[in-house]
């Protein structure tokens, strides 16, 4: 592919992101002004202590081209990538899966691991905020919004609320099927430029911005934390954060 083509095909990856990013800000918007008080308490951080991101190749690009010219940043995500790779998380299988394809046991033994690891906390969160919060995953911005929050997240309750009971954007709303319509559009290849995989955010920014150190740590670092699958479109809506 021309180098043109792929930039122009790259551009309206992040323009469909970007609209995307937009609708779940509205919605966000939409839900406070319903309930009368914002959605996430200010410095509170508590859905990082429990989430390590699974994004699209897109967001990685698109969130690394805002920390591209940060040098203190990009320096402290490289950083916190490499020691969240290099981290003994209890219980992961190291040297089991080898190459393509792989096996039924192996798919299963990868998505039960990668669970596990998307529950841990983010790397990217300092003290009580997010590294990266302008440029935060999708994963990270539907939580509240097209994601029932966690009984223990603590922001107060609308009177029509309940712990286990919150106000989202659901799908059956206009706003929710402008978000379910783009989010397919993310998921879609266009001219090789695709949204098609899902991985650990810390795994993806090693390999785009530390790919020779990456190499060098690669026999110290867990199967799953190397796992990519397809994207899941409930990725947007509810609480499976499984890689395939």
């Amino acid at each position: 592919m021309k180098a043109k083509d792929r930039t122009e095909a790259l551009i309206r990856q992040y323009s469909v992101l970007e609209r995307l990013h937009y609708a779940l800000d509205q919605g966000q918007s939409e839900l406070e002004q319903a309930i009368g008080w914002p959605l996430c308490i200010e410095n509170c951080g508590k859905c990082c202590e429990v989430n390590t991101p699974v994004v699209l190749d897109t967001e990685v690009h698109y969130i690394l081209s805002t920390v591209a010219y940060l040098p203190e940043v990009r320096e402290k995500l490289v950083e916190r990538s490499l020691d969240w790779l290099t981290h003994k998380h209890p219980g992961l299988s190291y040297g089991k899966i080898k190459g393509l394809p792989k096996t039924d046991e192996e798919r299963k033994l990868l998505a039960y691991e990668a669970t596990f690891l998307s529950s841990k906390q983010c790397p990217y969160l300092e003290s009580t905020r997010c590294l990266i919060y302008d440029s935060r995953p999708l994963v990270c911005r539907r939580y509240g919004v097209t994601c029932p929050p966690d009984e223990w997240c603590p922001r107060k309750l609308h009177w029509t609320e309940a712990p286990g009971r919150r106000m989202i954007i659901g799908k059956d709303t206009e706003l929710g099927q402008e978000i379910d319509k783009l989010s397919r559009q993310l998921c879609r290849t266009v001219n090789g430029i695709t949204g098609h995989y899902v991985g650990f955010l810390p795994t993806a920014i090693a390999r785009e911005l530390a790919p020779e150190r990456l190499g060098q740590i690669a026999d110290q670092i867990a199967d799953a934390k190397m796992a990519v699958g397809k994207p899941v479109l409930d990725l947007f809506y509810y609480k499976g954060r499984v890689l395939c």
